[in-house]
């Protein structure tokens, strides 16, 4: 009888963990890639409602330590695409506010 009781509970506590897990995989993306589309093509002189709305974004973050982390390193990879060279500038200027020195190297 112990034994089972002893089986189920490390059933329910794999299970708990595997959800736990699920969980954490599926907030990896803070920012959006919806988000990083409509700045993606940004050229200098166009309307910037759209970067207005990702700064807006990043200055919410500003008290969520781990949802910091996690835009910075959006962000750094956004700045490995083929994005235009406008929308990496604002980004990289909008990183300055969350960066840590895991931006450096890029």
């Amino acid at each position: 009888m112990i034994l089972l009781k002893s089986k189920n509970i490390l059933k329910l506590i794999i299970v708990l963990i595997s959800l736990l897990l699920i969980q954490n995989c599926a907030t990896v993306k803070v920012i959006p890639d919806k988000t990083f589309n409509n700045i993606s093509n940004y050229e200098f002189g166009q309307d910037r409602t759209k970067l207005t709305e990702f700064s807006k974004f990043v200055d919410s973050l500003a008290q969520k330590e781990d949802a910091k982390i996690i835009a910075e390193e959006n962000m750094l990879d956004f700045l490995q695409t083929d994005a235009s060279f406008a929308s990496k500038q604002f980004v990289c200027r909008e990183l300055r506010k969350i960066a840590t020195e895991n931006s450096i190297p890029v």
